[in-house]
């Protein structure tokens, strides 16, 4: 408890489910986020999923802006 993995901190434990212990963690954005041990030990859950909607924003911008020239005296 009290670790941090990327933008998510361990705040404890959460009951058995299906005979499997999940990590309940807090996102810098403040949301909530139950993980298993090994997806945080990994690195393949780094945050609550803000992480890779920042990122899809950002390639969503950079796929409909194709070169920025329309309005130019050379287009």
């Amino acid at each position: 408890m009290g670790q941090r993995f990327s933008r998510l901190e361990v705040i404890g434990l959460t009951p058995p489910r299906a005979g499997r212990r999940l990590w309940l963690c807090k996102c810098d954005c403040g949301n909530m986020k139950e993980t298993r041990s090994n997806g945080l030990s990994s690195g393949d859950v780094q945050s609550c999923g803000c992480l890779q909607k920042e990122a899809g924003t950002r390639n969503l911008l950079a796929a409909i802006t194709k070169h920025g020239l329309a309005h130019t005296r050379e287009y």
